[in-house]
C-alpha cells in the first residue's frame, strides 16, 4: 500500500517515489522499543506553497523532500522587508516568500541543495520538550549523512549542540549564523535548521547547502545584507572537498533517518 498525503492542503496522488522507511528490528531484542517508521514524501513546486504546507493527519513521522521549481529568496518570518529588494528580484525573475519560522534570508534554487522537513509528532520516542535540544536528534542524523558521504577524506563535520553563534548575522543571513541542530563541514555551515512546534508537533526545517553564491544577495539584497555578504563568510560546500550530488544525499539521508537508534551512536565531532 502507497502512503497517502497532503500537498499544499489539498489531496494528491501517490508520487512513484512516497514510501515508507522503517529500521531494522531484530528478534534478539525483544521488549526495545525501534525508532519510529517515517513516511517519505517528495514534491516539486513553490516555496512559499511548501512552507504553508499543512501537517499529516494523522500525525505521524514524515519527511518532507521538496525542489523548488524556480529560484527564491525566502525571508524569515520577523526579517525588515528593505532587507530586499523584492520587487526588483521578482522582475529578475525570483520568486520571494517568507517563512513562519525565524532567522534570516535562505536563498533556494532548483539546484543548489537538499530541501528536507522533517515532522515528529509529541507522541514519538524522539519527541524533547526542551526547545534548545529538541533538534540535536535531527543535528546527528545530518552529521551521520555527511561523514558517511565524505567517509576517508579526513574532513571535518560537526553538529552544532550548543547555543547561538552571530545571532545578529544570522538575522540577517540564515547561513550566516549558527544555531543548535546544524551541521558545519571543515567549519563551514553546510545545514541551516529551523523548527515550528506545537503541543502535538513540531516541523524541522532543513536545507543541505551545497552551493553557495553571494551574487543574488550582492544584487537584490538591501545595505545590510549586501555589506554582509560581501565579508568571506564560511556558507555552504567547502571548496576542495568534492560536493555530493542531491540525489546522493538524499537517499543517504533516509538510509541514515530509519536506522536503529541504537546502533547509530556516534561523536557529534569526528
Amino acid at each position: 500500500m502507497r502512503p497517502r498525503g497532503e500537498v499544499f492542503g489539498r489531496p494528491r496522488r501517490p508520487q512513484a517515489d512516497d514510501r515508507i522507511y522503517a529500521p531494522p528490528v531484530t528478534a534478539s531484542d525483544p521488549g526495545v522499543s525501534p525508532a519510529d517508521p517515517w513516511w517519505i514524501e517528495s514534491s516539486r513546486g513553490a516555496a512559499h506553497d511548501f512552507h504553508h504546507r499543512v501537517l499529516p493527519a494523522p500525525l505521524r513521522p514524515t519527511a518532507w523532500i521538496h525542489q523548488v521549481t524556480r529560484p527564491t529568496f525566502v525571508l524569515g518570518s520577523s526579517q525588515p522587508a528593505d532587507d530586499l529588494r523584492s520587487s526588483a528580484a521578482m522582475d529578475a525573475g525570483w520568486d520571494v516568500c517568507r517563512r513562519r519560522s525565524g532567522g534570516g534570508l535562505v536563498i533556494v534554487t532548483p539546484d543548489n541543495g537538499v530541501w528536507i522537513d522533517l515532522v515528529l509528532p509529541s507522541t514519538s520516542m524522539l519527541w524533547v520538550d526542551d526547545v534548545d535540544t529538541s533538534a540535536h536528534w535531527v543535528a546527528d542524523v545530518w552529521a551521520r549523512t555527511l561523514r558517511q558521504i565524505i567517509e576517508g577524506s579526513g574532513t571535518r563535520v560537526e553538529a552544532h549542540h550548543g547555543p547561538m553563534i552571530g545571532r545578529d548575522a544570522g538575522r540577517r543571513l540564515c547561513f550566516a549564523g549558527r544555531a543548535s541542530g546544524e551541521v558545519m563541514v571543515s567549519d563551514h555551515k553546510v545545514v541551516g535548521l529551523s523548527q515550528r512546534r506545537t503541543r502535538d508537533a513540531a516541523r524541522f526545517q532543513t536545507l543541505c547547502l551545497l552551493h553557495w553564491d553571494p551574487e543574488p544577495v550582492m544584487s537584490f539584497g538591501g545595505p545590510s545584507l549586501q555589506r554582509l555578504a560581501a565579508t568571506d563568510l564560511a556558507i555552504g560546500w567547502p571548496v576542495g572537498v568534492t560536493a555530493p550530488t542531491v540525489d546522493e544525499v538524499t537517499e543517504v539521508f533516509l538510509d541514515q533517518l530509519c536506522v536503529d537508534r541504537r546502533t547509530a551512536e556516534a561523536p557529534s565531532v569526528d
